[in-house]
């Protein structure tokens, strides 16, 4: 069975043929007419074959051809770009993407095409100006910024427009692109999102030209690990971050009003329905804290603990917050949260309310001390045994690790 042809209508290229030709020479003629013949031709076999012709025009390869027919096929491919299949233009951009000597203006066509079409110029061509990029990343689809994320390098200025676009994925190419040049106040754009964004927390943290100021910043409410990755990553001297974090904590810590020895009517009930949403007791406790509700945090810590409300008060309120980083650490309450926990329950004390200078920072430092397992297995004698001192002191003999 013969191939199928479909005509194109291309205007004015058969006179224009015939003004470039050169009559004396006959190749070029007979090259020419082959080269109008495929851009009218829409078989496959047709598109490969003009596609090749293209590679050879604009690669090494294509040395032995004219002006004339450069010429000639690049005014071919402006009107044909917009009349061919998807495919065909993509496989078109493939070809063009690495090359200089390509047409500026098809370069532009083919970037603001739809995003498979677009995505090889615009990870790769070099033809494109930032301003051009920076209008490419404000109006098209998420597929061309994340074309744009990907190129080597990528400019401050696109990078900044980049960010503004405030789509994680799009952010995320872009920290994981090492070729990627990032100033100040994008890095502090992307930090500011990353808080709620956790697919830019790995990212960002793995960044070695992240500002030192904003790596402080993070460490406060990043994973485990990702503080660890901090500690390795940047000199960060932790003694600083413990009173930063006491500072920080201080100023935020909403102010409480100490409960009765016996809960208020219905605390218990209302702390069993928060656990049967299924809500983790770390969540939880913090949701109460931030919310100022220390009645209901008592008796929900409390449940948390497996603890008498009488037996948790002594470990909340008892000098040096040793016992209640035991029992942060038993059901996994993360450091900023065990601090700013820490300084609430001064405030709720009975009696004196004032924080020594240091009396956090030593908190923390037992906190850093204990392991979970250990934690775990002191607050088991705890709630066999209510010496809970005895449990705490023999902490420097099991060790933390």
């Amino acid at each position: 069975m013969g191939r199928s042809r479909s005509r194109i209508p291309i205007h004015g290229l058969k006179a224009k043929l015939s003004a470039l030709a050169d009559e004396d020479d006959e190749n070029t003629n007979m090259r020419l007419e082959k080269l109008l013949n495929l851009a009218r031709d829409r078989s496959a076999e047709g598109r490969a074959e003009l596609l090749d012709a293209v590679g050879h025009i604009y690669s090494d390869g294509g040395t032995g051809i004219g002006a004339r027919e450069r010429r000639l096929i690049e005014d071919i491919l402006r009107r044909l770009v917009g009349e061919v299949e998807r495919d065909v233009r993509a496989a078109l951009a493939e070809r063009l993407a690495d090359l200089q000597s390509a047409p500026k203006d098809l370069i532009w066509r083919l970037a603001n095409d739809d995003a498979q079409v677009a995505f090889p110029i615009l990870m790769r061509s070099g033809l494109l100006e930032d301003s051009e990029l920076i209008e490419i990343v404000r109006h098209k689809t998420t597929g061309h910024r994340l074309a744009v994320a990907q190129r080597t390098p990528v400019t401050m200025p696109v990078s900044a427009a980049l960010a503004e676009s405030g789509e994680a994925s799009v952010i995320a190419a872009l920290l994981a692109n090492l070729e990627s040049h990032i100033s100040t106040e994008t890095f502090e754009l992307i930090a500011d999102m990353a808080h709620e964004a956790e697919i830019l927390q790995q990212p960002l943290v793995a960044r070695r030209d992240l500002p030192g100021e904003l790596a402080r910043r993070m460490y406060w409410w990043v994973s485990a690990a990702l503080r660890q990755q901090i500690l390795a990553n940047f000199d960060i001297d932790t003694d600083e971050l413990d009173g930063a974090m006491a500072e920080a904590v201080t100023a935020r810590t909403p102010a409480v009003v100490r409960g009765e020895l016996v809960p208020k009517t219905g605390l218990g009930e209302q702390a069993e329905t928060l656990f049967r949403t299924g809500a983790p007791a770390p969540e939880l406790l913090v949701r109460l804290m931030r919310a100022g509700k220390f009645d209901l945090f008592e008796v929900v810590l409390a449940r948390a603990l497996d603890l008498r409300l009488s037996m948790l008060r002594r470990v909340l309120y008892e000098p040096g917050g040793q016992a209640l980083a035991v029992g942060m650490r038993a059901i996994g309450i993360a450091k900023p949260d065990f601090a700013a926990i820490f300084l609430w329950s001064r405030n709720a004390r009975p009696g004196d309310k004032n924080v020594a200078e240091d009396e956090l920072a030593r908190a923390l430092r037992f906190y850093d001390r204990v392991s979970a397992g250990v934690a775990r297995g002191v607050l088991r004698r705890w709630q066999r045994d209510p010496n809970y001192q005895e449990a705490i002191d023999a902490i420097g003999y099991e060790g933390a690790a």
